[in-house]
Parts: C-alpha cells; structure tokens; sequence
C-alpha cells in the first residue's frame, strides 16, 4: 500500500464525513397531516459544553493552571521537575530556547500537541517551549509512553500536551502578571475574557519578555474565539503569534562562537465540534495553517542564515458506536513548504494518516484500549503504528501494559541540509519504534498515593547526527524504572521520586532523584493566604551534549557530565484576587551544563505579582 493509497482512504473518510454532515442537517419535506408537533428545542450554552474543554488527560502527569501557585517557573520545562520520565534540553540563559522530552530520547522523537494541534518544527522536528507561556495553559501533561486523554484517540508516541485555558463569566476578566529577576529581566502577561452572552466567548492575551544581559527580547500573544452556532455545532478558533530574538553567549568558547537567533511563528487554527443531544462529539474538522521566519546571524565568520516554512493541515474525526463498543477514526493530511540558506532548492512534504481505535470495560475492573493505524510520507513506504493498553483497576489499586509500535518519518532538515560542509541524507531511512511499560498505582490511604513503572523502548534504524552529517545508526535499546510517592499531612504535601537506568544506551542521566514539599495555609485571621514550596533534584551523570547551530541538531561529544544537585523555591502571599510571590531557581549556585558551551553561571531570583481583576 502505497502514500497515495492512503490519501485515497483519506478522502473516502472525508467523504464519510461529509455525508454525515449533511445527513444530520437534511431538510425533509413531509406532508401537512403527518406533521406532529415537534418538542421545542433544547437550549445548550457554552457553560453546558464546558467539560469539552476541561477534560483531564489519563495520567497523574499532569500540572494544572491552579498548582503553579505551589510551582517556582521561568517557562513550561520547569513544570516537569518533578516528573522523573521527562529530560530538558536546556541552554541555561534567560531566553534561550528550550526543548523537552521523553527521557533517553531526543527532543524531536518526542511529540507536541496544544489543542491537539501538532506543534513540532517540521524542519528540525523539535518544539522549543518558549512560545507558549504557563499561566495561558489549563493543564500540561507528559504521556512518555501513550496520551490517552481526549476521545479521538490514544497516540502511540510519546508526547507532551497543552491544552488552553477557557474562561467562562459573564463579568470582563482580566489577569495581569508581572515579574522581575536577576534586576536585568522582565516579564508581563496580559489576559482579557469575556464571554458576551450564552453562545458567544472571546479571549485575548500577551507577553512581553526583556532580558538585558543577552539582548532577549520575546513577544506573544494569543487569542481564542468560542461561539455556539446551534445546539448540535461548536465552533473554536485559535491565534498565536511569537517573536524571539536573542543572543547565543558562547561562554567556553566553541567552535561556533556568538550568534544571534530570531524567529516569527504565527498560527491560525480552527475547530468545528458536532454534537449528539446530551452535548458529547460524534464528530470533529480541524484546520490550521501555520508558518515560521528564523534566521541566524553569526559574529564570527558574518554568516545570515534563514529558514521558512509554511504548514497547512486538515483533520477528521469520527465517533461511532458498535454495539457495546465505541469506535474513533481519525484521518490527516498535512503539506508543508520550506525553503532558505540551508536547502539547494523549494521542497514541499506531504503526510496523511489514518487510525482507528477502540477501548472496553470488562467485568467493572479490566480497562483494554486498542489503537491501528497507518502513517505515509510522500517519497516513503506507509507506515503501520498500533497500540494495545490492559488495566486492573479497582478503589485501591491499578496494575497496566501497554505496548507501541510506531514511526518517525527524517525531517526536512535530516534529508535535504546542505550548507557549510553539513549534509543531511535524502535516502534516510524511517526510525521504528517500540516501546512497552508496566505500570503499578496505589491508593492505601486517604493521605498517601504512589506509582512505580518499568519501561523497556527499542529503537531501529535510530536518526543521528554526527557532527557533520545525519545517518541511520545502529539499533537501540534502553530500559529504566521510575517511581513518585505523594504524602499529605495538615497543611503539608511532599512528592518524592526518581528513576534509574537499568541498562541499553541511555542520553539522560544514568539516576536522578527528586523530593517536593509545599505548604498552604491562612495567616492574619484568615486575611492572607501563605503558599511556600522547596524542590531538591538530584541528577547523576549523563552524556555530554553539543549542539550545532548551522544543522539545528544535538549530538553526543563523548564523555559524561558529572552528577548535581539544584534547590528551587517558592513563596507567595495572597491577598484578595492579588498574589505576591518570589522564587528562585539553583538556589544553591550550582555551576554545570547540559549542552557544551552554555553553563549556568549564576542564581535566578523573580520578583512577582499576578493579580485578577474583574472589571
């Protein structure tokens, strides 16, 4: 079965769809004495469909808009400290970009979705984290191993999900957040709501970031608009705009010296749900479009280099009922146009898929959830991706499999970079994946809960980059364990874990280990609200990391990084709808690095103020 095949079954879906559209919607001409009176029909409002957009992801993962009270953050990879699976590709300057992923794997074999929406570089294959902003997200989650949260389906990668946030009230809201650090960096967030009446809600955002020391400058902003077209149809639409531009600071003098890095990224996404009469999808259309302009400056040698890329998507899904079983099809199509300094000509990428999937309940306490699926890139063979997870679940405890199976196509970048003796390779094979974790939970006691796992990942025909080039290395394979207990005692909670290489070629680090403590208590006869947390993590060693800035790319040097230990804490005081705050990231000064070049060199302190207004 050949890309084209698929985008035939594709538009046979599309088509499905369609008429399912139009039956639903079908005027029928029935004579005058048939007619009986039809029963009135039923109000929905946007405060009745609201579940649609609050939806919890199935993962204890996940850190929501309400916990970063309790969280010291500079962006959305400091949310992940506290989960064990999750490694950071860090630069450790204000304003530098900043990638996450599955732990031992690369930041672009990881995948990013914000509203469901891919929102991974299609030249480099990473997503840098800057451009999305904590306190505009109602919740992050990790899913290293699968995301099963949304009723469309259960991805087979691992991957990392945003969802917005989506204020409802009838009174103007607006939320201001400022904060200052280091006496040489600001920060601004703005966000307006409304919602102007049943079916009808609007929400608008910015921020505005200044770093003095490295010349950062970054600007964002976001908008939502929510309106209910009948009782049966949702419409949603998104924008995001960003601008980045900072200094690289090549402290220890590598070969690449100091550059400048700006990127503009715009996007515009829109959403129709359709709904059965007690206001849950049957069916979904998304549509996006979604372009990038970056370039490179570099003092060294003088060097500009720019990269474009224009993105256009479409998305179906379809929810059906086969007797005891509910069915979810999904169908996808993406083209992207890229072009610039690193490329000899215009390439244009086009990919589809296609998946459906399945879940049942058995006796009340077994939860089996099955995934098939195919994935095609243009120029390439189809690819299957499949998904099977088996839960035992009752009151106090859960004992899970799951099993994947996936791939991922080069990126642009792997193929077809050629510049300054750097040279991607157009016959790059696809990278297979196959993942599988065991998964044990318990619940003893009202104050206590705890998670311990195994996870064992193949990788075949891996990507790398050495240096110089991309080729397809050699298989590999890596296993860990990983654990999280939490404890809550009075006004105490304390979060403690950590995982631990049990063999294969691993990147992150070999063990790491980390402890959370908050506190939430009234003071003053109950006029302010004191919140107080302290992070410890303990990180062993890992393999040393540089980063070539003409390719995009990672790759290992040789050589391990030695292990260390960072405090990070936070105190607030809130009073009324205002919450002054000030954290402090490395509290203790530890000198280290991540990528070869780029130390932390100095402690991060932020001053605070967010404060919600109602107009």
């Amino acid at each position: 079965m050949s890309v084209k095949s698929l985008l035939l079954v594709v538009v046979f879906f599309s088509l499905t769809f369609a008429q399912m559209v139009v039956d639903s919607t079908d005027v029928k001409v029935t004579p005058d004495s048939l007619v009986k009176k039809k029963k009135k029909a039923k109000r929905v409002t946007l405060t009745e469909v609201r579940p649609l957009f609050d939806g919890m992801p199935d993962t204890s993962q996940a850190v929501t808009f309400k916990a970063l009270e309790t969280i010291g953050y500079q962006g959305v990879s400091d949310l992940f400290r506290t989960n064990p699976e999750i490694q950071i590709y860090d630069f450790l300057e204000m304003g530098m970009p900043r990638f996450a992923s599955a732990l031992h794997l690369w930041p672009e074999q990881t995948s990013y979705f914000k509203n469901d929406f891919l929102l991974n570089d299609p030249l480099n294959g990473r997503y840098n984290t800057r451009f999305v902003f904590p306190d505009a997200l109602a919740w992050v989650a990790a899913a290293p191993g699968n995301g099963n949260y949304s009723f469309q389906t259960a991805e087979p990668f691992p991957a990392i999900y945003l969802q917005s946030r989506f204020i409802l009230q009838e009174e103007p809201y607006t939320r201001i957040m400022y904060r200052e650090g280091d006496f040489a960096y600001t920060d601004l967030d703005i966000t307006f709501a409304r919602q102007f009446n049943s079916k009808t809600a609007l929400q608008l955002g910015g921020v505005n970031r200044d770093y003095a020391l490295n010349y950062y400058r970054g600007m964002h902003y976001r908008g939502q608009l929510i309106h209910l077209l009948n009782p049966k149809m949702l419409f949603r639409f998104f924008y995001h705009k960003s601008s980045e531009n900072v200094n690289f600071l090549d402290y220890f003098a590598t070969e690449y010296g100091r550059f400048r890095y700006n990127e503009v990224r715009e996007n515009l996404r829109a959403r129709l749900f359709f709904l059965d009469d007690s206001q849950k999808v049957n069916g979904q259309i998304d549509a996006s479009f979604e372009n990038s302009r970056r370039k490179y400056v570099f003092a060294e040698n003088g060097l500009r280099m720019r990269l474009r890329f224009d993105r256009y998507s479409v998305a179906l899904t379809r929810t059906l009922q086969l007797g005891p079983l509910p069915l979810f099809l999904k169908s996808g199509l993406r083209q992207v146009k890229a072009w610039g300094s690193p490329y000899s000509r215009k390439y244009t990428d086009t990919e589809a898929d296609f998946s459906g999937q399945t879940r049942a309940f058995l006796f009340s306490l077994l939860h089996v959830s099955a995934r098939l699926g195919l994935q095609g890139l243009w120029g390439y063979a189809l690819q299957p991706n499949s998904l099977l997870a088996v839960k035992f679940k009752n009151n106090r405890m859960s004992v899970g499999w799951q099993g994947a199976s996936f791939a991922r196509f080069p990126t642009i970048n792997e193929r077809f970079l050629t510049y300054q003796g750097l040279n991607g390779l157009p016959g790059l094979q696809a990278e297979r994946h196959f993942n599988s974790t065991v998964d044990l939970r318990l619940k003893l006691f009202p104050w206590s809960s705890a998670r311990l796992g195994l996870t064992w990942r193949r990788i075949n025909d891996e990507i790398l980059f050495s240096g110089k080039r991309f080729y397809n290395g050699q298989d590999r394979n890596f296993s860990y364990i990983f654990g999280r207990a939490s404890f809550k005692y009075l006004p105490f909670v304390l979060t403690v874990g950590g995982q631990s290489g049990l063999g294969g070629t691993l990147i992150g680090p070999d063990y790491s280990a980390f402890a959370h403590l908050r506190y939430a208590g009234r003071w003053y006869q109950d006029r302010v609200l004191i919140r107080a947390s302290g992070t410890l993590q303990w990180s062993g060693p890992s393999k040393k990391i540089a980063y070539q800035p003409y390719a995009e790319s990672f790759y290992l040097i040789g050589g391990k990084w030695p292990q260390r230990l960072l405090i990070h804490y936070k105190i607030s005081a809130t009073i009324k709808d205002a919450i002054f705050f000030m954290e402090m990231d490395n509290a203790l000064g530890e000198q280290y690095q991540i990528i070869r070049g780029y130390p932390e060199l100095y402690r991060r302190v932020r001053f605070g103020l967010s404060w919600v207004l109602w107009n």
